[in-house]
């Protein structure tokens, strides 16, 4: 299980580098634009409320 989690996890890694690469930013500039999307906007991306709510039903 440990592992299977290990690679989930790398994978998001690799895709998270592979659209800044794509993009041209780097992995801190895209955390700071998604903080300013939020602080514009005052809500939360879809892609967060998503892993919000699903990390909220496995806590139960």
């Amino acid at each position: 299980m440990a592992v299977l989690k290990i690679s989930m996890e790398a994978q998001k890694k690799e895709t998270l580098l592979d659209v800044c690469e794509k993009e041209g930013v780097t992995p801190s500039e895209a955390v700071e634009m998604l903080f300013r999307d939020i602080l514009a906007h005052k809500t939360l991306p879809p892609f967060l409320v998503k892993f919000q709510k699903q990390k909220s039903a496995g806590q139960r």
